[in-house]
């Protein structure tokens, strides 16, 4: 079979629906004065994407779509985060507005960049694949509460697989919040009601269905007393880049869970 993947979304954009992306990156939140994290749009994919086969993909292969957003930043542990942070913030605005989106990993970042003729000194961390979802793909259920209709976020479908010929059935098993969760010690396996009273369980229960890169799900979270440590489970096959992309989408998460339980937070 050819490596690359048709991206479920094939119509070329609406001049519109640019301008309402523009409008909602322009409002992207500022997380540090020290990491610089900008989208750089490309509008000629169904064109590009060829060229970027072997140098970007998911699961080795890459994504086909009429357009991408190309992730640049700083190179550094800091920017990654903050780029995986601003992303999936920009993702869930958006999806908001009817537009589907999926991460597509970066494999050879230099090649990537000429392939795609970007003219900046920034590092290529990821690209966004970009168009109008067909009615035959769902959203990620962490997406589905900005979408009218759609299921619960927490329902237990798991991530989409990407492939078109693949099944609607459910894709993977999603850590339960007690696996993710310890108080005090990593030692402390807490139940349900231990959670419940620190007011964290909807939170957890609303970070567990979040993307993560080969769906590792590698989040753990360290309840001590009013403060929460995210650490991240170590991958030796992933990039630097990933893990850090992973982090920053993760905090995006949990803060957004946080905050619709009443707690304000923010990230050291």
């Amino acid at each position: 079979p050819p490596r690359s993947t048709l991206f479920p979304y094939t119509t070329l954009f609406r001049s519109e629906d640019k301008r309402i992306l523009d409008e909602i990156w322009l409002d992207r939140p500022s997380l540090s004065k020290e990491s610089s994290v900008d989208f750089i749009y490309i509008e000629n994919g169904l064109a590009l994407a060829p060229k970027l086969d072997g140098f970007a993909g998911y699961f080795g292969n890459m994504i086909v779509a009429p357009q991408y957003y190309a992730v640049v930043s700083d190179a550094n542990d800091l920017s990654y985060k903050i780029a995986g942070y601003t992303g999936e913030w920009f993702i869930l605005n958006a999806i908001k507005h009817d537009l589907g989106f999926c991460w597509i990993e970066i494999k050879d970042a230099a090649s990537a960049k000429v392939a795609l003729n970007l003219r900046t000194p920034k590092t290529l961390v990821a690209l966004i694949a970009i168009g109008y979802p067909k009615k035959e793909f769902q959203q990620s259920t962490i997406y589905a509460a900005s979408r009218p209709g759609n299921v619960s976020t927490l329902t237990d479908l798991g991530y989409p697989n990407l492939d078109i010929y693949s099944s609607q059935a459910p894709v993977s098993m999603r850590k339960s919040i007690m696996e993710i969760a310890h108080i005090s010690t990593f030692d402390s396996s807490p139940s349900l009601s231990d959670l419940e009273q620190y007011g964290i369980h909807e939170a957890l229960f609303y970070m567990r269905l979040a993307p993560s890169y080969e769906n590792r799900q590698p989040w753990q979270f360290l309840i001590r007393g009013s403060e929460v440590d995210l650490i991240m489970k170590e991958n030796s096959h992933a990039s630097q880049s990933i893990k850090a992309l992973d982090a920053g989408i993760a905090m995006f998460y949990f803060e957004v869970g946080m905050r619709e339980s009443g707690f304000n937070g923010t990230w050291d």
